[in-house]
């Protein structure tokens, strides 16, 4: 089953990044598979 995890933030600089790699680093010690995608205006 693929599942997925969307972090979204109000602007730049609040911490999504941080709070994202440390869910993945959770996320990875409990032996699932991650795979990280960043979007937006400047990733399309």
């Amino acid at each position: 089953m693929t599942s997925a995890i969307v972090m979204a933030g109000t602007r730049s600089g609040v911490g999504k990044t941080t709070i994202t790699t440390g869910i993945m680093g959770a996320l990875v010690r409990r032996g699932l598979k991650v795979q990280p995608f960043k979007c937006g205006p400047d990733y399309i």
